[in-house]
């Protein structure tokens, strides 16, 4: 009740505000920033969640599509419940719609009593150093506020040297945007937006030893994320069986024998309308996925070679391998280790184990004789999914790993790096899957870890791995 009160205080503060008179259109008061602002300032929202009795926590988010879906990190809601303050509108419940933790990403929806406002994404892989943004968010719980500053790097490391990274030309550790503009707890979750007012960051941490050193979660992360936070064909148990580039809704596959094969969709169309909703982007395309049914009929739009077309699609349940039977199986994971030097996880089929196994569980000590630099690992066995769902399956390593279950790649973490982590969401049915891990060690620390979680809503533990019985 006390995290309520306030967010209504704070409404009726920002309602007074923006009653009062504003300066006229050619005002030099009137800058870009004011812009900026003036256009795209209420897609910047504050979040409020419930911690302990009594005690609330403040975050920002930002409104990434029309629908009430709001985009901020992880961090800032976790499991927790909350509100959401949107200028104009009292205090809005808010549904936490997918969490990716390792990525510190999450995904919101509210249920909004008016029109709302969206700020365009942009793309994060051009950003210039010392070019200026805009920074949106609600520090110290005080609701929205803004400043401004520049793009400090536009891809920099945290949490190491550049002196010790200099010596390792393949690392594919995740990068973040530095920037210069004042931010404050509080503004975690908050977009970074460009001279064009599009969102090319999500603000994910500052250093509060140093000056003016805030990182932010590149855009074109959330574009590649954006499908594992919403889900909307495995969540729904249905089918389409297209795949696209996130930010240009250009198809990049159609699934062989699925209901956009049949349709006649194929790689290089751009997909333009799903039922009677227009699609800028992969959020409005997986948006206006969301919600339907097995065998229900979807039109879509598109166009070829600049031509447009439409197609009907019949949508087909969401394709699962059954899982099989515990018999003839025990508890374990074989292994096979090999020897060398690696950039990237091996093409094992070309190369020659030193040695095999099976170890009662995922842990690196439990293999004999490991060495301490310089091999790769093959895990192979079975993975147990306690109940039909859909699940993330979480890698983390250090270096790099994949892991593949029923034969389709789920999660890729590739490269060298220190310990980091990747995921990936898929619907299986309850019993055992095949599984098979891929990982390297090139120097320094090793870890490899795999957690099972449902549908990414918590963390997850490690999950039960099965061998087939030797005969």
């Amino acid at each position: 009740m006390r995290c309520m009160a306030l967010a209504w205080a704070l409404f009726v503060a920002l309602s007074a505000a923006a009653a009062a008179a504003l300066p006229p259109e050619g005002s030099p008061r009137r800058t870009h920033n004011v812009e900026i602002i003036d256009r795209y300032g209420d897609s910047v929202v504050a979040i409020f969640t419930q911690a302990k009795e009594n005690t609330f926590t403040s975050g920002s988010g930002s409104v990434i599509h029309r629908d009430g879906y709001i985009l901020t990190n992880d961090h800032v809601v976790q499991d927790r419940q909350g509100v959401v303050l949107i200028r104009g509108q009292l205090p809005l419940p808010f549904r936490t719609i997918g969490r990716l933790w390792e990525k510190d990403l999450a995904l919101l929806k509210v249920e909004s009593s008016g029109p709302l406002v969206v700020a365009p994404l942009g793309r994060s892989r051009d950003l210039l150093a010392g070019e200026p943004v805009l920074v949106g968010g609600n520090p110290g719980g005080r609701g929205v506020v803004f400043s401004s500053g520049i793009v400090s790097s536009p891809r920099v490391m945290m949490g190491t040297s550049a002196l010790a990274m200099s010596n390792f030309r393949d690392d594919s550790r995740d990068r973040f945007i530095q920037f210069d503009a004042a931010s404050n707890p509080g503004n975690s979750g908050g977009p970074v937006l460009n001279a064009e007012g599009q969102q090319i960051g999500v603000v994910v941490s500052t250093i509060l030893t140093e000056q003016n050193i805030n990182f932010a979660i590149p855009i074109d992360r959330v574009h590649r994320a954006f499908h594992d936070l919403l889900l909307p064909e495995e969540r729904g148990n249905f089918w389409a069986g297209i795949e696209l580039d996130d930010a240009s809704c250009q198809v990049r596959q159609v699934h062989e024998g699925s209901p956009a094969a049949d349709a006649g969709l194929a790689p290089g169309d751009t997909v333009t309308a799903v039922g009677d909703t227009s699609v800028t982007n992969g959020v409005d395309f997986y948006v206006a996925l969301s919600g339907h049914k097995p065998k229900e009929r979807l039109g879509v739009r598109f166009t070829r070679k600049n031509e447009a077309r439409e197609a009907t699609l019949t949508l087909a349940p969401y394709p699962t391998k059954a899982g099989l039977p515990y018999d003839g199986r025990e508890r374990g994971l074989n292994y096979r280790l090999y020897q060398g030097r690696f950039t990237k996880c091996p093409d094992f089929d070309k190369l020659t184990p030193i040695a095999s196994g099976t170890i009662a569980r995922l842990k690196l000590d439990e293999i004999p004789q490991l060495p301490a630099d310089d091999y790769a690992l093959l895990l192979e066995g079975y993975i147990e999914v306690p109940r039909t769902d859909v699940w993330a399956v979480v890698i983390g390593s250090d270096d790099g790993s994949r892991a593949y279950v029923d034969g389709a790649l789920i999660a890729a973490n590739d490269g060298p790096h220190p310990l980091q982590w990747s995921s990936g969401r898929v619907r299986l049915e309850k019993g055992l899957h095949p599984v098979r891990i891929e990982y390297f060690e090139a120097t320094g620390e090793a870890d490899l870890q795999v957690l099972l979680s449902r549908d990414g809503l918590f963390v997850g533990e490690a999950p039960t791995f099965y061998v087939d019985k030797a005969k």
